[in-house]
């Protein structure tokens, strides 16, 4: 048996053994010990493996909890339901470059969204407009239990983008490969949102009710302010990029941090969060306005940023390490545009070697 597979049994062990009286801060001491291994063991595995280990194995712990406690345990005041309600509905990126945006409403409906901007409106007043036409949106008293917290999500396939408005002005891009968990309406005290991917966020001023964005490894509080989040599942490293007015993170494992703009700071995996540091942000937000910008950049990280916008893995011949880029790259168009783009000002050429494999060669 594997560790992997261990870590989960033994929480469902433990989980058996004390329903119906688990309580509260035992689900929280179990979750995070669980994530903190699970992520522990995929990360020695290939990077491909580590994603679907690291996510299969979170949506079995989420819906092991989320349908194995009883109710009246204070579940709900741990503050972690829209965690666990991310976890236990995982999403798929597996469909390929140029598949549709997914829209998926609290009560069950889904919409596709094929249009290259991907525009999602809400206003205050319930609103739905995707690409400037307004749509029928289900009534959120319909969709659950008033007790019941309701949640929305936008999944953005490889090879696409997208931009969200929320009900209280606050205006979220969405990058490839990313999705986000929002309430249908949030609550009168508190804004809290559940991000998988990278995003770059303006966020509307509101000091009665502050903003919150939660990543697996990450929470990041804010009352009004812009900022890039880069939390990808399997990735060792996420950050948090600071571009204007102030915000509070906190890794899930150790370490809080108070930014100022032009900073950004670290956080491993496992939620172990290091210090704020001088950074180039405008780089790190480029992407919103389809161009990366990269100054002395290792030619093998530009690949490793094209893998997680269009999920192809990057094989380079030996010999290439030594190659940097300086320069902007569009990115207005296909995976296959952006590699001629690169082939054009580096000496190298590419082979598409079965299913999601590119061979980077070095032309002689």
């Amino acid at each position: 048996m594997s560790k992997l597979h261990k870590a989960i049994r033994d929480l469902i062990a433990h989980t058996s053994a004390h329903e119906p009286t688990v309580t509260s801060e035992e689900i929280t001491e179990g979750w995070a010990d669980t994530v903190s291994r699970a992520l522990s063991v995929a990360r020695r595995n290939r990077r491909r493996y580590t994603a679907a280990a690291a996510i299969g194995a979170a949506a079995v712990v989420g819906a092991l909890l989320w349908l194995t406690i009883p109710s009246g345990t204070g579940l709900l005041s741990t503050g972690r339901e829209i965690e666990l309600y991310a976890l236990r509905t995982p999403a798929s990126f597996t469909d390929g470059e140029g598949s549709s945006v997914k829209l998926l409403m609290a009560g069950g409906t889904e919409m596709l969204i094929d249009s290259p901007e991907a525009l999602i409106d809400h206003d205050a007043s319930g609103s739905l407009v995707i690409d400037h036409d307004s749509v029928a949106a289900p009534a959120v008293a319909e969709q659950a239990p008033s007790d019941a917290p309701v949640y929305n999500q936008v999944i953005v396939p490889y090879g696409r983008r997208s931009r969200l408005t929320m009900a209280d002005g606050t205006r979220m891009w969405l990058n490839s490969g990313s999705r986000v968990v929002y309430p249908a309406a949030f609550a009168s005290d508190s804004r809290e949102i559940y991000l998988e991917g990278e995003a770059y966020l303006e966020v509307a001023r509101d000091t009665s009710r502050p903003f919150t964005v939660k990543t697996s490894s990450m929470n990041i509080r804010v009352t009004g302010t812009r900022f890039n989040v880069f939390a990808y599942p399997g990735e060792a490293r996420h950050e948090v990029a600071l571009v204007q007015g102030g915000v509070t993170v906190r890794g899930s494992s150790a370490g809080e941090c108070r930014l100022t703009p032009g900073h950004a700071v670290s956080s491993t995996a496992g939620g172990d969060l290091g210090s704020a540091r001088r950074a180039d942000v405008t780089s790190r937000i480029s992407w919103v306005t389809n161009t990366l910008i990269y100054d002395d950049e290792p030619l093998q990280g530009v690949f490793e940023r094209l893998r997680l916008y269009y999920g192809k893995q990057f094989v380079m011949d030996a010999g290439l390490d030594h190659i940097h880029i300086t320069g902007k790259l569009d990115m207005p168009g296909s995976l296959e545009s952006i590699l001629e783009s690169i082939a054009f000002s580096v000496p190298v050429t590419f082979e598409h070697a079965g299913g999601d494999t590119i061979r980077v060669h070095s032309l002689k």
